[in-house]
């Protein structure tokens, strides 16, 4: 998986947040106003996303705005509407049930952007659900962005050098991800922004990141504490060649039994089995890592994956998530990797083995080592 965000559990924490907040301010409140929305508890962020939505809302409504009998583009009636949106910005007054849907999407944007920056900016540059991304539209964007800005502020950059006014949406995402590439930047520690939600609802990292995978048809559960052997997976009788008869493709050190104690993480074998194995397309382990085997680590490290792995294994260090990429690259098998990956970073980062997250990373090394 590319992102191990919870989708259901970000709109269930936004659903509680938003609930915890709104019961408190309109039992002795009519309606909210522009300051008050500023001034609501817990993450600022959101309080920002909630104003961005509600001026956006009324854009939106400006533009769609057409009459057989009037001229809503001329320049005269254009600055007349902006005059009368800078009145009604200083006139603010939404009750309850209209305020609601607001602020529960200020929340799913503002988790968003903590927890998966790349996510929330794929959504803003492919527009939306629009057509086209503008600079003005970017820049308008970073007016409300306080967290994980650096990446926003490079996006901008590149449609100003490039001289870019108004890009489509896979056009936009192409520039996101080549700024991506190229940037150094990590997403900022969650941790003073947890503390912000927590003041409203409580809320921990793995409820945003406790993302099952989709269970692989037909699988058969593996032995916990014994890494099975790359045997062949037998096939059916119609097949048109037999399993034995391609060529096995075998790490450089044949995998060996991992220790019977609770602390050893799960071998290459264990991770891809099941994976791999379904009884609709019976194929010999050894040939399908040949055809999942890749030659590079960082090449086949996704964005997401990236920020996610410097952020969960490597105390958001970019410098050394890079340099254990390096090295890794130039050893050659998988045991290999997990001892070096055991001795210098699973300890002092509190490397959960069975999580996800690792188990993830372990994925890439063994299509790397063939393991």
């Amino acid at each position: 998986m590319e992102s191990k965000l919870n989708h259901k559990a970000i709109e269930a924490y936004a659903k509680t947040y938003t609930q915890a907040v709104l019961n408190d301010f309109f039992e002795v409140h009519d309606t909210i106003n522009g300051k008050q929305i500023l001034a609501l508890p817990g993450l600022h962020q959101v309080n920002l996303f909630v104003v961005r939505l509600l001026f956006k809302q009324w854009k939106d409504e400006i533009q769609n705005l057409e009459s057989p009998y009037f001229n809503y583009k001329s320049k005269p009636v254009k600055k007349a509407l902006s005059d009368f949106m800078n009145v009604l910005s200083h006139n603010i007054a939404i009750k309850k049930k209209h305020f609601s849907p607001l602020m529960r999407a200020a929340i799913t944007d503002a988790l968003l952007l903590i927890f998966s920056p790349y996510e929330f900016y794929s959504k803003e540059v492919s527009g939306r659900g629009q057509s086209r991304i503008s600079r003005s539209g970017l820049k308008e964007l970073a007016k409300y962005v306080k967290i994980n800005k650096g990446l926003l502020v490079r996006v901008i950059n590149h449609f100003e050098e490039s001289g870019i006014k108004e890009a489509f949406a896979d056009e936009g995402q192409r520039i996101l991800d080549e700024v991506c590439e190229a940037s150094p930047e990590i997403p900022e520690d969650i941790e003073p922004y947890l503390n912000d939600f927590n003041e409203v609802s409580p809320l921990r990292p793995d409820q945003i990141y406790e993302d099952v995978p989709a269970a692989s048809p037909a699988t058969e559960p593996v032995p916990e504490k014994v890494a099975p052997a790359p045997t062949a997976v037998p096939a059916p009788a119609q097949a048109p060649e037999p399993a034995a008869e391609q060529p096995p493709v075998t790490a450089s050190e044949p995998p060996t039994p991992a220790p019977v104690h609770e602390e050893a993480p799960q071998t290459a074998g264990q991770v891809l089995h099941d994976t791999l194995k379904t009884e609709e397309e019976p194929v010999t382990l050894a040939e399908s890592l040949a055809q999942k085997s890749i030659d590079s680590i960082k090449k086949n490290i996704t964005i997401n994956q990236r920020y996610m792995f410097v952020n969960e294994l490597f105390g958001n260090d970019i410098e050394s998530f890079d340099k254990a990429i390096a090295h890794l690259e130039g050893l050659t098998n998988f045991d290999a990797a997990v001892a070096f990956l055991k001795e210098t970073h699973a300890t002092p980062f509190e490397w959960d083995w069975d999580g996800e997250v690792v188990q993830e990373f372990l994925q890439v090394l063994a299509k790397r080592y063939g393991a």
